[in-house]
Order: structure tokens, then C-alpha cells, then sequence
């Protein structure tokens, strides 16, 4: 049964640790596009080691999630921020914790619970449900119906279902953030164009929200791709005498 309202890809990563070793040893502003795909892929790989596999949408882990992959960037001395979108949406209580990463010139964010807001029970508009008790409840359309909507928006979708992260652009950026204002649109019953801002208009918002506190985190997360090697390394010696 599908999950999600975009295809989710089998993953079957192997990473060379030799490769991301020579990324990191690099100056950020002469890693490649390329490269810093791969590097990327890898973080968030990293990152969903440590998650729990019970819910495979990552529901109420975003928070976890950033957390993870601040102590990971921390190690790799890649600058990054955690931030929430609560105030971006006018929200007091939390809403979604994403990780900023300024590589380079350029930024990235790096996301990989948005996945719970593509769960495709939830972006079907006009859902209604109806309770015993006589209640009904109009189920708010997650963002991933609002993604749907234009051959860019799922093809964005789908990139950040599977990778978990994405360049930000100002097509990319508005994407993202106009999905979430619609979604809480939805919530409130409001049409879903209110308040719709352009990409450089979010950005300024984005970018100075913020920073929050990481929490203390399983601390594997910190090895290095070098540390990573050496315990493969010993790992596989010790298959050979057993």
C-alpha cells in the first residue's frame, strides 16, 4: 500500500569514506555540486540511523532529527543552525525544527521528518471525519497535497521525500514555505493563498529566526567519516580471528 503522495525509492546507500574524507579536507567553496550531493546524502543518512524505525513517516521527530544532525555538523565544523517554523507561521507552540546549513556561498536545509507532512491519507482535500460521539472533523491538507498541485512542486517533493535535504533556491525556498502557510491555511479554514509571501521575503524571515538549543544526543552520532574507517577497520579484523 502506498504511504506517501510521492514515491518513496528503496535506499541501499554505501558510502566511501575515503571520498568523504577528501570532500571535507577541502576548502567548503571548492566542494563541487557533485560532491556536496554526496556529502549531504551521507549527513542525512547518519541522521536516520538514529531515529526510530516503528513509524516510517518520522511523525513528531523533527526535532530529534535536527538535534542529530547539529552534533554531526558540529563535529565536521560545517556551519549550521536549528531553527522553528512557528514563527514563521504566526504559531506559538512548535511546529516543525529543520537544520540551516551555509556551505560555501550557499545554504542548504536539511530535513529529512518532512516526509511526515507527505503522508498520502492526509492530502486529500474535503476529507471529512466522523465520530461516534457525532463530531466531524475536517482533516487539514498536509503540505504535500499543496506540492502536488504543480510538475515543480512534486518534483521538489519527491527530491526532498528521498534525499531528505535541498538546496535552497528561490524556486525551492518558496516551495517549501508556501506549502506549510497553505497547510496551516488549510488548518484554520482559510483560503489557501492567504498570506503566500515571496521567496525573498520568506528568506529574510527564515534566516532570522531563532537558533535553538540542541539537546544532548547519542554521541556515535559525532564520528567522523576518518573515525568511521578505523572502526570498520577493526570491526573487520575482528570477523577474520573470530
Amino acid at each position: 500500500m502506498k504511504k506517501f503522495i510521492f514515491n518513496l525509492k528503496e535506499k541501499k546507500e554505501k558510502f566511501d569514506y575515503r571520498y568523504l574524507e577528501k570532500i571535507l579536507e577541502q576548502p567548503e567553496t571548492d566542494v563541487n555540486e557533485q560532491e556536496r550531493e554526496y556529502l549531504f546524502k551521507w549527513i542525512v543518512f547518519r541522521v536516520e540511523e538514529f531515529l526510530s524505525k516503528k513509524d516510517m513517516t518520522y511523525s513528531c521527530l523533527c526535532g530529534e532529527a535536527a538535534d542529530l544532525a547539529c552534533a554531526l555538523l558540529d563535529t565536521l565544523c560545517i556551519n549550521h543552525r536549528q531553527v522553528n517554523l512557528k514563527k514563521l507561521l504566526n504559531e506559538i507552540l512548535n511546529v516543525h525544527a529543520i537544520t540551516i546549513v551555509y556551505f560555501g556561498r550557499d545554504s542548504y536545509i536539511i530535513d529529512p521528518t518532512f516526509r511526515q507532512f507527505l503522508v498520502l491519507d492526509h492530502c486529500i482535500p474535503g476529507l471529512v471525519k466522523h465520530f461516534n460521539s457525532g463530531v466531524i472533523y475536517h482533516v487539514p491538507c498536509y503540505p504535500g497535497y499543496f506540492l502536488s498541485l504543480t510538475e515543480n512542486g512534486k518534483k521538489f517533493g519527491e527530491d526532498l521525500l528521498n534525499k531528505g535535504f535541498f538546496k535552497v533556491t528561490d524556486e525551492n525556498l518558496k516551495l517549501y514555505c508556501d506549502s506549510f502557510v497553505s497547510y496551516y491555511n488549510s488548518i484554520r479554514q482559510r483560503d489557501f493563498n492567504y498570506n503566500l509571501r515571496s521567496s525573498s521575503e520568506y528568506k529574510s524571515e527564515l534566516y532570522s529566526l531563532e537558533t535553538e538549543k540542541s539537546d544532548i544526543v547519542d554521541s556515535n552520532i559525532k564520528l567522523t567519516p576518518s573515525e568511521l574507517l578505523e572502526k570498520n577497520k577493526i570491526l573487520k579484523k575482528r570477523r577474520i580471528y573470530d
